[in-house]
């Protein structure tokens, strides 16, 4: 029996940013677990975590990612999210 209706989406790049307190570490490992269609985790939480992000997204466009929403990832790849189902970052 499902108690509810909605969707689960997980991460496929995990940063353990809440390994680190300095921002290099995690800019270095979006840039070698990075790939189409990632879904890359991140805590807000952390100050190096927030520091981060604006190398990250330089990086990854020079190599020319793009940044889509989780909605338009999932329409894009799956045809929009589905009830009761569990999806993850390529």
């Amino acid at each position: 029996m499902c108690q509810t209706d909605l969707t689960a989406v997980n991460w496929s790049v995990d940063t353990n940013d809440w390994r680190y307190h300095t921002s290099a570490p995690v800019v270095q490992n979006v840039a070698t677990y990075a790939h189409d269609g990632a879904i890359i985790l991140m805590h807000d939480i952390h100050q190096w975590s927030v520091d981060a992000v604006p190398q990250i997204i330089q990086n990854l466009k020079a190599q020319g990612y793009t940044f889509v929403t989780v909605s338009t990832l999932l329409d894009i790849r799956n045809g929009g999210a589905k009830a009761q189902q569990v999806y993850f970052g390529r």
